[in-house]
């Protein structure tokens, strides 16, 4: 009975810490503390403890550690779609406060260390995020160095360095040089991605169009997670364009014309045909090239 009572227990403390970052994603009041999660989850350990050895701090939350003091919970901010937790820790004094955000979509931190209102950042934030991070604190907000020189680990003059409107490179959600994307299908000015190993934890895989010419990239909604369901090339137009089909059973879930966007691409703007009359007669017209 003893024996049952003390595997209960165990069960139940690691039910309740594995289920913390859970409730985080999900959480509108009585967010966890950064502590619990940090106790909880690996993902979340890592990218803390990451963010601060890369400016000599070790074994931040250990009773003699930098950030031994006073913490308040989590916050949690999303547009339905894509969510961050932020929070803060002390200092035993609080003249050394630790803030940071982590992507729940990513599994990424950023993160700001305030010391006598001296800041350092960590973990390569834009400038946005310093300003969110910063905004309530009586501090002069760091300007973000924007790198000009390309990054050495991804392919030169490639589609995996584009970034999505959220900023996240496309060579880092599809895993570096252990890539879990393939190329679907390729057009001129748009290219169709599917990553197996989905960020969402969708069986089916995500699913990306990359804009060349725009160099960036958006993630599109497959209407289906099935485990069942997969991605096939098809047609529209009689065959004319090229497209990217999602089925379930055989049956069309969704249609994504990728041809089609690349060609639209292809004559808008400055690359729009101009139309002038014919000498012969008004009612012909040709191209003005």
């Amino acid at each position: 009975m003893k024996i049952l009572f003390i595997a209960l227990t165990l069960f139940l403390s690691f039910y309740v810490s594995a289920s913390t970052m859970e409730d985080a994603a999900k959480c509108t009041d009585n967010c966890p503390y950064p502590r619990e999660l940090y106790k909880s989850d690996k993902n979340f350990a890592a990218e803390l403890n990451d963010n601060l050895k890369s400016i000599g701090i070790k074994n931040p939350l250990s009773p003699e550690g930098l950030l031994n003091g006073v913490e308040t919970p989590v916050e949690r901010y999303g547009d339905g779609k894509n969510f961050i937790l932020v929070g803060s820790i002390c200092g035993s004094d609080c003249f050394t406060s630790f803030k940071f955000l982590f992507d729940l979509n990513t599994q990424k931190m950023k993160s700001a260390l305030i010391e006598n209102g001296k800041v350092t950042l960590m973990g390569n934030p834009t400038q946005d995020i310093v300003n969110f991070l910063l905004k309530d604190e009586n501090v002069v907000i760091p300007k973000v160095q924007t790198a000009t020189a390309e990054r050495n680990d991804i392919p030169a003059n490639t589609i995996w360095s584009f970034k999505d409107p959220n900023g996240r490179v496309l060579w880092d959600v599809c895993g570096g040089k252990q890539s879990s994307c393939t190329i679907v299908l390729a057009a001129t000015n748009r290219v169709a991605v599917v990553n197996r190993k989905s960020t969402n934890g969708c069986a089916l895989g995500d699913f990306y169009v990359v804009a060349k010419p725009e160099k960036t990239w958006n993630q599109y909604d497959t209407g289906t997670c099935s485990s069942n369901a997969y991605f096939s090339q098809g047609t529209m137009n009689n065959g004319q364009y090229r497209t990217v089909d999602v089925r379930l059973n055989g049956e069309l879930v969704k249609r994504f014309p990728v041809e089609y966007w690349s060609l639209v691409k292809s004559f808008s703007g400055e690359n729009r045909p101009k139309w002038k009359e014919k000498t012969t007669g008004k009612q012909f017209f040709e191209t003005n090239e």
